[in-house]
């Protein structure tokens, strides 16, 4: 159930579209570290919207710029990314998210495209930060959730008896890849080479 509604593929499609055109437009939209509050409170829907579409018939020489058009055009006519290539991942220590090392995720990007023979602006990568709330820990400590065996009187852990118990003691991270739908076939394919010919935890570097 929580994959299905936080991890929902089309969500997260939409979602990585917008964030791409926030990043791409955040110097025209007034969007910095330094926003105060009372700027940041102008920021709603109708501004940030119609914003954009005043942005989308300008014209741009920077190639970030023209893709991010072309996406918020996309988002207008309700046209979404497509997921190509998908990796669920139970982990038991959150801070082994090789994916949130940005040199690690553009590896990936370029390995993909180059292989699947695209633009590398046309390759997304998304992997939710958002975490499930594993009963193995919380904070410093351990907890977990027994049940008491009748027959042989003795206290049992819901992960040592059950499949759904122990799935809820790991941290779970889902690796995406979406591409533009005419990719969408030479990307999967492209995808589903790169991470079985490539170990992630090769491609760090710090």
């Amino acid at each position: 159930m929580f994959k299905a509604v936080y991890y929902h593929r089309t969500v997260r499609a939409a979602e990585t579209m917008f964030d791409k055109i926030l990043g791409s437009f955040s110097d025209e939209l007034g969007i910095s570290d330094k926003i105060s509050s009372q700027e940041y409170l102008g920021l709603d829907d109708g501004y940030v919207w119609s914003k954009l579409r005043q942005l989308c018939k300008t014209e741009f020489k920077e190639k970030e710029k023209k893709k991010s058009q072309q996406l918020f055009n996309m988002l207008q006519k309700r046209e979404l990314l497509k997921s190509c290539y998908e990796i669920l991942r139970h982990e038991t220590d959150p801070s082994g998210r090789i994916m949130e090392n940005e040199k690690v995720v553009f590896a990936i990007i370029e390995s993909i495209a180059t292989e699947a023979g695209v633009d590398v602006e046309d390759v997304f990568i998304d992997s939710p930060a958002l975490p499930t709330i594993p009963l193995g820990t919380f904070g410093d400590k351990t907890f977990d959730v027994k049940i008491f065996d009748e027959k042989n009187k003795k206290l049992l852990s819901l992960a040592k008896i059950s499949p759904i118990g122990e799935a809820l003691t790991r941290y779970m991270e889902v690796i995406r890849v979406y591409t533009l739908p005419k990719h969408r076939e030479a990307v999967s394919l492209a995808a589903t080479k790169v991470f079985k010919r490539e170990f992630l935890s090769e491609k760090v570097s710090y």
